[in-house]
């Protein structure tokens, strides 16, 4: 006699993979969905991503692989973490559902491979198609994108993507398919409902809410993927959100602006130094048009900024490459000074004073522990010629926002450069008459190519158009990565509906009514979802904090200014509270689709 499995059940295998995949529709919809966005997320980003940094490279001449590589890194590890998460508890719960199907198949002679076999096969009836498609339209949307497109990398990114996405699943389905394999035909007989209450006392009172306590705890492995994934959702919104919340683009656009000032006039040039030198020897900053400033009604001030390259040498002997600048404000800057003084116009034994800025990164690469009253080598460039100068330390200022390390008098720059070095203007208005003040400014400037005019007003509008775009898309990545913890949350509480059948016309047959059901599902669904939302909030809050004081104190970056997402936090309570509602609707149908005496033929 032969059994079944006993020959090659290649084809077997198959068909009982294509039935399960048909018959358990609501579980298949929800892998694919998820399967679907993960493919869809990595390809659109991983894609965005490549052709950003190519655009960068070969426009800006920036080398920032590094960043984007770690963008990436940062994106797989969320994915795989999520996604991965959801997929596989989906899976566990559906394979605790299935387990006697399973056990009936051992019983019949199919072996440990075989049950493997055909998990994996039902794997790729469900997954392959996804990502394909998933991949596909993260690949199509990039092409739509009003960004340039590289087609050589962006399909090897899409490859990527899609390769990735099919390890993650196939880490999902890994530990599912192992327990199906294992499970002994005995072993699977046993219901789930009558071992729960077994460790309840009977002095105990059995209530509706301590019998949903009760269900929760009885599988703790279920328990704790359906909590991590949704715990981990929560944490990544917090972060996200929080990081989101605390940008402030009026401070970041006002950060080139010195002196509280609302409008600067800054050379037209580029980086080299020869182009910055030669506009500064053909001035456009005259004393005619700074008189003309000056008449204009609500021109408070005009501040100049003057700018002299430079090579300082350390203790050791290397060599900088250092600009020198003035304090464009003495007065606000006397407040920046932490140690020491302003630097003045007068020399010190022949020494020009100069206040030292130790948080710019340019500071760090000297490795010179300076102290008030240091002396420092410095050859300046006049604009024809060197000049070899000394400079004494008269105090420090710590910004973190300009690479600039050294500082001095508009005074001393003035006798040290043989040109007008002057690099901008920033000019102070008044509230009143700012509007008309900037057009007259812009006209007085319109013609003359040698001078951008930058606006303060203009400039945060812009970047707020930004940040505000910026911040949908992120939010709609977010959201839909956080999908799949709520459906997830969803599949465990249909799927546990499903498999209690059974236990829930025991428990109405003995005597308890279906509003004390009823309420047995919704303190088991509340558990979970407000357990996990406090765990998020535990966890999320003070990590969207940490993320944000460390970003910024990176330089460049202190417009970076944490505030408790508010909003957020109650957007994702009224979250939790609509998904808690969509469940207790779904339980409720499901009480009265069967009667007692069907459910009680369910085999659990």
């Amino acid at each position: 006699m032969n059994y079944p499995f006993e020959n090659d059940t290649e084809r077997i295998e198959k068909r009982i993979a294509e039935k399960s995949v048909f018959s358990e529709k609501n579980r298949t919809f929800l892998i694919r969905v998820i399967i679907l966005i993960a493919a869809f997320l990595l390809s659109f980003s991983g894609i965005l991503l490549c052709n950003a940094t190519l655009s960068t490279q070969q426009i800006a001449h920036v080398n920032n692989t590094t960043e984007a590589v770690g963008t990436v890194l940062g994106i797989v590890i969320v994915l795989l973490c999520t996604a991965g998460l959801a997929v596989k508890n989906i899976l566990y719960v559906s394979v605790l559902q299935q387990v006697h199907e399973f056990a009936q198949l051992r019983a019949i002679g199919a072996t440990y491979q075989q049950i493997k076999s055909v998990v994996k096969k039902e794997r790729d009836k469900i997954a392959k198609p996804c990502i394909v498609l998933g991949t596909v339209i993260g690949f199509l949307v990039n092409i739509v994108l009003p960004l340039h497109f590289y087609w050589i990398p962006s399909i090897v990114c899409a490859v990527i993507s899609g390769i990735f996405i099919w390890i993650i699943t196939a880490l999902a389905f890994q530990a599912p398919a192992k327990m199906a394999a294992s499970t002994s035909p005995i072993e699977a007989q046993h219901t789930q409902a009558t071992n729960y209450f077994r460790s309840v006392g009977a002095k105990r009172k059995l209530t509706p809410i301590r019998i949903g306590w009760m269900y929760c705890r009885a599988n703790r492995k279920k328990a704790a993927y359906t909590f991590l994934s949704l715990i981990m959702s929560g944490i990544l919104m917090f972060g996200v959100f929080s990081i989101l919340n605390a940008i402030n683009p009026e401070r970041l656009a006002s950060q080139p602006y010195q002196g509280n000032s609302d409008v600067f006039v800054l050379l037209n040039s580029t980086a080299d130094e020869e182009s910055t030198y030669d506009l500064m020897k053909s001035t456009p900053f005259t004393e005619e048009k700074k008189q003309k400033l000056y008449n204009i009604s609500g021109v408070k001030d005009v501040y100049e900024l003057y700018m002299l390259d430079g090579i300082l040498t350390n203790s050791e002997g290397e060599k900088f490459e250092l600009s020198i600048e003035n304090a464009v404000n003495p007065e606000t800057f006397k407040n920046e000074i932490v140690e020491g003084m302003q630097p003045s116009h007068e020399l010190q034994n022949g020494a020009i004073p100069v206040a030292i800025n130790r948080q710019s990164p340019y500071y760090q690469k000297l490795n010179m522990q300076l102290q008030v009253g240091d002396y420092l080598p410095y050859i300046i460039d006049t604009g024809y010629g060197q000049k070899e100068v000394e400079l004494v330390v008269s105090g420090f200022v710590e910004n973190s926002d300009t690479g600039l390390v050294i500082y001095t008098s508009g005074e001393n720059m003035k006798s040290l450069s043989e040109m007008n070095c002057t690099l901008a203007w920033y000019i102070c208005l008044d509230d009143n008459g700012k509007d008309v003040a900037t057009e007259i400014i812009k006209e007085i400037f319109i013609d003359d190519d040698r001078v951008d005019v930058s606006v303060l007003a203009d400039d945060v509008m812009a970047l707020e158009d930004y940040f505000h775009n910026a911040k949908v898309i992120i939010t709609v990545l977010v959201v839909l990565i956080s999908l799949f913890s709520f459906i997830n949350m969803l599949n465990t509480s249909i799927t546990n509906a499903i498999a209690r059948r059974h236990d829930y016309a025991l428990l109405e047959a003995t005597g308890m009514t279906k509003l004390q059901l009823r309420k047995v599902q919704q303190s088991e669904s509340f558990i979970y979802l407000v357990g996990s939302f406090i765990g998020s909030c535990i966890l999320g809050i003070p990590i969207g904090l940490l993320l944000c004081t460390q970003i910024s104190k990176i330089p460049g970056l202190s417009y970076f200014e944490y505030h408790f997402p508010v909003l957020f936090v109650l957007l994702y309570f009224a979250a939790v509270v609509m998904v808690y509602h969509v469940v207790s609707v779904y339980q409720k149908k499901s009480l009265q689709q069967h009667s007692i005496i069907e459910r009680i033929r369910t085999i659990g």
